[in-house]
């Protein structure tokens, strides 16, 4: 809880900045190849992650097959009373389990010993009032703190952080914008939760309010350096590298995304191995700079790819963390490469050459 001052005539933009935190995933979200028929019969899960065709993910408990749907409890860490949800069959286009490998998590919590403060999202209090309450899960394929902010009425996710640091030596500051976050009696009500059965360790947090002119936008980059911007200019053109018209799921903040298709794909042909958008935006006269803003976050793939990755070390895991720990230049190294393979790189067309400009943090 944060105290606020306002002052009169100015906007003012939140951020917020999480100091030196790292996550030991060692649960994560299965894909899964079998129907959810298949799944649900031969498994029995507790919980069971659904995407819909309709781009709707959510978690349930208890998951039972009832005629022609799916049904079950929604997950809720500390609803009294969690809502019973049914979605059909026909409508559910991936499933997920949720994997633990409990011999990691122990040695991990055991063995890196970090003087940090441990997150927990569970919470009992059952007050009446809506700010006791957790919120739901997002139902993503691995964790990180997730950062719900208060907007009055309700909570919002806000900020998903530290992605990557899954070892004490790649800790890192994270900025984020809360966009949702609003004054309440002068306070900001902030919530920070893990909602997977992983440890993730916590040294600080801060919030920087900064007033600045309400047609300026602020926004940091992925160093946490904060930048005011001008008013923003929406692009006028957006093909994937397929040839396919993007720009309606790019254009506006609406909660449409573009996503690529990793379906019919061929990996022995490299233009198959990658894919982007080809934006084109307005430039207007006597303008030498421009900066990118993205407003967007990392598909289910992302964080699937990264627990293969680290699972493919298999009975060495906890030595290559070591090796990550203690060995910097090997560190830097391997973040190179995750950066290369699973962030967006960005490149600027001058004349008839693409050159490249950096890496959109994940």
């Amino acid at each position: 809880m944060f105290s606020l001052k306002t002052h009169p005539r100015a906007r003012r933009t939140v951020a917020l900045v999480l100091l030196s935190c790292y996550l030991p995933s060692c649960t994560s979200w299965r894909t899964q190849r079998a129907g959810v028929e298949t799944v649900v019969e031969s498994r029995q899960p507790d919980k069971i992650q659904i995407v819909t065709h309709y781009g709707h993910k959510f978690v349930l408990a208890n998951p039972r097959i009832e005629g022609d749907s799916l049904v079950g409890i929604q997950y809720n860490v500390s609803s009294i009373d969690p809502p019973r949800r049914a979605v059909a069959l026909s409508d559910i286009r991936q499933v997920a389990l949720l994997k633990t490998d409990v011999q990691k998590t122990a040695g991990l919590v055991v063995g890196l010993g970090v003087a940090a403060l441990l997150v927990v999202a569970a919470n009992n209090d059952n007050s009446n009032d809506n700010r006791n309450r957790v919120p739901p899960p997002s139902g993503g394929v691995a964790s990180c703190p997730l950062v719900y902010s208060w907007d009055g009425t309700t909570w919002r996710l806000d900020s998903g952080t530290f992605g990557v640091a899954i070892t004490e030596g790649a800790a890192r500051t994270d900025v984020d914008n809360l966009i949702h976050l609003e004054p309440v009696a002068g306070r900001l009500h902030l919530r920070v939760a893990n909602e997977l059965d992983e440890v993730d360790y916590l040294d600080a947090i801060q919030v920087l309010a900064v007033d600045h002119d309400p047609g300026v936008t602020v926004a940091p980059d992925g160093q946490g350096r904060i930048y005011t911007i001008g008013p923003l200019t929406a692009p006028v053109t957006a093909w994937d590298f397929l040839g396919r018209d993007a720009l309606a799921q790019v254009r506006t903040t609406d909660g449409r995304s573009w996503e690529s298709i990793v379906t019919g794909r061929d990996p022995a042909r490299p233009a198959d191995t990658r894919d982007g958008l080809i934006l084109t935006f307005p430039r207007p006269a006597a303008v030498n700079q421009a900066r990118l803003i993205v407003d967007g976050q990392s598909s289910p793939w992302a964080a699937y790819l990264l627990t293969q990755f680290v699972e493919a070390h298999g009975s060495s895991t906890l030595a290559w963390y070591d090796s990550l720990d203690t060995q910097p230049t090997y560190r830097r190294r391997v973040g190179a490469m995750l950066a290369r393979e699973g962030f967006l790189g960005v490149s600027v067309l001058v004349g008839d050459q693409w050159r490249f400009q950096g890496f959109v943090w994940e």
